[in-house]
């Protein structure tokens, strides 16, 4: 099954955090879900920007690209399953940043 986001919305593949014990520092349940990166699979066209002083509309190009690694808040936008396989579709504004 493919999916084409719309607009400015993302597709992305939510990391999966490994249990690694760092020195003797214990994360919590709720911390573990303010750990919100994951990978974009698929990204809109863009939204339309419908500025006076354009002549026609045109759409305002995404900042993100498919494959980079971001952060987002850990209830942006809604889950959905393809494949067995769980993806996240979120607006882009809702994206904290790019992982380098």
């Amino acid at each position: 099954m493919q999916f084409e986001p719309i607009t400015s919305r993302v597709l992305i593949k939510r990391d999966e955090h490994e249990e690694k014990p760092v020195s003797q520092i214990v994360i919590t349940e709720d911390e573990k879900k303010d750990l919100t990166t994951g990978t974009v699979v698929a990204v809109g066209p863009g939204e339309w920007l419908d500025l006076p002083h354009l002549k026609t509309p045109t759409r305002r190009p995404m900042q993100v690209e498919v494959g980079m690694k971001v952060y987002f808040g850990p209830y942006a936008g809604t889950q959905i399953e393809l494949d067995g396989v769980k993806y996240d579709v979120i607006w882009e504004r809702e994206i904290l940043g790019i992982v380098y």
